[in-house]
Formats: C-alpha cells, structure tokens, sequence
C-alpha cells in the first residue's frame, strides 16, 4: 500500500511542478492564474495521499499492541466520577471507538479516546455526543501529527 501511495504522491507532485513552470511561462493572466490553480490542487492531492501514508502507518503501529482496553473504566481514577458519569464516559468511549473504525482500535488510540473523555469529564462535560466528539478530535490530531 505505502509503495503505490508514494509513487502517486511522486506522480502528483511532477504534475504540480509541471503547473508551476506552464504558470512561469504563461503571459496570459487568467491561464497563469489557472496554471496556478492546477498546481495548488495537484499539491492538496499530494498531502491527502500523505495523510493516508500516515494513516496506514499508525494502523501498521497499532497492529504491535494488541491488547486494547474494552472499557473506559479501566482509565478512571477511583472515586472521580459518581455512577452516571460513569455511564455516560462509557457511552461515549463506545461511541468514539465506533466512530474512528476497527482499523483505529489499537491499544494507543484506546488511551487517546479515554483520556480525552476523562479529561473533557473532569471539565464538567456529560453530554456523551460532546464527549465522543471530544475523542474523535483528539484521535484526529495524533494521526496528522505522527
């Protein structure tokens, strides 16, 4: 999968090199600007095919941790939180697993999903779709920041 994904990150970024020298070479404004335009796209391309790279090695990391939490409890400090709270976490906690998709279910993104519940929790929030939501925010940074 990485192999195919870095060959079209390098195909795209030659078409965007490609843009930028037809732009340099363009008299015209608006086939300058649409040279341009080309360019930019063909660069979004190339960071969303570096996203999946990345996404792909952190599913590749998580398959080395094979023994992810079942339960958000199992990250609560005793005493914390009273029973609804509680309930409520473990909503969310299910909710957000449910979300991010099997292939996230790694022991690593187990613990970013608790923590971020927990912490959000200790905050006052109980809504269990703000909770979820919280976590899916939290899962989302660390896959884009490796």
């Amino acid at each position: 999968m990485l192999l195919q994904v870095s060959d079209q990150i390098r195909e795209c970024l030659d078409h965007a090199a490609e843009a930028a020298e037809r732009a340099n070479a363009e008299a015209d404004g608006e086939r300058k600007a649409a040279f341009l335009d080309m360019q930019r796209r063909w660069m979004r391309l190339v960071e969303s095919f570096r996203l999946v790279e990345q996404v792909q090695r952190f599913i590749d990391d998580g398959k080395v941790h094979p023994k992810p939490a079942l339960s958000v409890v199992e990250f609560l400090p005793r005493g914390v939180f009273d029973d609804d709270a509680t309930r409520l976490m473990g909503e969310a906690f299910d909710s957000a697993l449910t979300a991010v998709g099997q292939k996230f279910q790694a022991g690593a993104v187990h613990e970013v999903v608790a923590r971020r519940i927990i912490a959000a929790a200790r905050k006052g929030e109980r809504d269990p779709d703000r909770l979820r939501n919280a976590a899916i925010a939290a899962v989302k940074r660390m896959i884009t920041t490796g």
